[in-house]
């Protein structure tokens, strides 16, 4: 024999709120997990760096200095379109490169220079900083720009 089931109207409601809830959610998902190479291609990224320098004395009177782009690491998607500016905070100047992209230029105290460039080539490339590029008699002076 038959078994029939008698749902009451509020009982409907909740199956049916629940079921949109799970249907808008699982649609906002899908949209948020899409990672298309298009659409990294088609935006560009901006970022801002510092170019800093610090000096100072240990406690038994020694002089160091610390160069640094702030912040020290970039990271990007391959393919997208991306520009630094460099914002020179201290030093007279500071000649850089970025290995792996052929880029060469510099930055001078308040000042921007920018550099704009395509991200068509995956991995790990320092920014480095060309007169201070060693660690004789302070840190050299490194970032990185992280392409995934």
């Amino acid at each position: 024999m038959a078994r029939v089931f008698v749902l009451r109207r509020s009982t409907l409601i909740l199956f049916g709120a629940l079921f949109a809830v799970v249907l808008i959610a699982a649609f906002y998902i899908s949209s948020v997990n899409s990672d298309t190479p298009a659409s990294a291609a088609a935006s560009t990224a901006e970022y801002h760096i510092a170019v800093i320098e610090f000096e100072g004395k240990t406690k038994q009177g020694q002089e160091y200095e610390i160069y640094r782009f702030d912040p020290g690491t970039i990271y990007v998607q391959h393919g997208q379109q991306v520009t630094l500016n460099f914002h020179g905070v201290h030093g007279a100047q500071h000649p850089f490169i970025i290995e792996g992209y052929n880029i060469q230029d510099t930055v001078k105290k308040g000042e921007t220079t920018s550099v704009q460039f395509t991200a068509d080539r995956k991995g790990t490339f320092r920014i480095i900083c060309i007169a201070h590029d060693e660690h004789t008699s302070h840190v050299p002076m490194i970032g990185y720009l992280v392409v995934n």
